[in-house]
């Protein structure tokens, strides 16, 4: 019986990466261990080595928002915006204060607290 881990034949040196691909495995090296970005931004000095964030990060310039709720207006330029929005809706408040019952969606707004509450 084949073992799936023999396919990650292509390993990191400096941690625990591995790949079936040895493109992937350099990609990785590059980005993580040498600090290469070599993508950047058509509208500005923004520098990255993955695909997926430039084009997120491309979303801020064109305004394009693709991701949108099913329960109100609202649109996201994120999967991971859109998550937070939805919180508004269910209820959801998985950020809390340490120092009182403070609760809230957003962990802007929990840092916002804690700054004026309870070190302002």
């Amino acid at each position: 019986m084949k073992n799936h881990e023999d396919d990650f034949k292509h390993r990191c040196q400096e941690c625990d990466y591995k790949s079936k691909f040895h493109s992937h495995l350099m990609r990785h090296v590059r980005a993580r261990h040498l600090g290469e970005k070599p993508l950047q931004c058509y509208h500005c000095t923004y520098r990255c080595s993955d695909r997926t964030h430039l084009i997120r990060h491309v979303r801020r310039h064109s305004g394009v928002k693709p991701f949108r709720c099913k329960q109100c207006p609202y649109r996201a330029r994120s999967t991971n915006n859109l998550k937070r929005h939805i919180q508004t809706h269910t209820g959801e408040k998985p950020f809390g204060c340490s120092t009182c019952d403070f609760r809230t969606a957003d962990r802007r707004t929990i840092t916002n607290h804690i700054f004026r509450r309870h070190m302002g």
